[in-house]
């Protein structure tokens, strides 16, 4: 031991302070090369090894898409979830209902019924005009987003006569998917 402390005075005296912290430098870097690097690169070749193999190897086709039932099954499931042009008229009556409860007056309303071009949905077309003030508008909006979710908000126009009235009128178009029962 005490040759050891006598070697480190030794080692002190010549190097002096820096040179002691370059030696724990490389000293430190010499122990992460044997603790990190050297382990990586053993993993760095087995990895080389696995895509070298996995190159080398045929590709086998892969199916990225289900099988036609089931992608037929997906289809019929998207579809179920619309309704059909039988129950437009408790649809209608939710929005109405709805519009009553917020205090919401529904004076008239405009229909148009389309069918899409591809697929099996119909668009009914809604547009309300209203006049109320903006909360009450948003929150309308808002609870047939939640109690209708196959219903779309299209078209929102709102005009404010002055800057300090609290009303404002609104146009509210709205799209409601139904599934064509042909």
């Amino acid at each position: 031991m005490k040759q050891l402390a006598a070697g480190f005075y030794l080692l002190k005296k010549r190097l002096g302070l820096a040179g002691l912290l370059g030696l724990l430098g490389i000293l430190i870097a010499l122990g992460l090369l044997v603790l990190q690097v050297l382990p990586m690169r053993k993993n760095l070749q087995a990895l080389t090894e696995q895509l070298e193999t996995a190159q080398r190897t045929p590709r086998q086709e892969t199916r990225l898409l289900p099988q036609l039932a089931d992608d037929e099954a997906a289809l019929a499931n998207f579809y179920a979830q619309f309704a059909t042009i039988k129950e437009l008229p408790e649809i209608l009556q939710t929005m109405s209902d709805t519009a009553a409860k917020q205090g919401l007056k529904l004076d008239k309303a405009d229909f148009l019924l389309a069918r899409e071009q591809q697929g099996a949905l119909m668009r009914y077309e809604i547009t309300l005009p209203v006049k109320a003030g903006y909360p009450l508008v948003r929150r309308y909006v808002d609870s047939l987003a939640r109690l209708i979710p196959t219903m779309a908000l299209t078209e929102i126009n709102l005009k404010r006569e002055g800057a300090h009235d609290e009303a404002l009128e609104a146009k509210l178009a709205f799209v409601l998917y139904l599934r064509d029962v042909r």
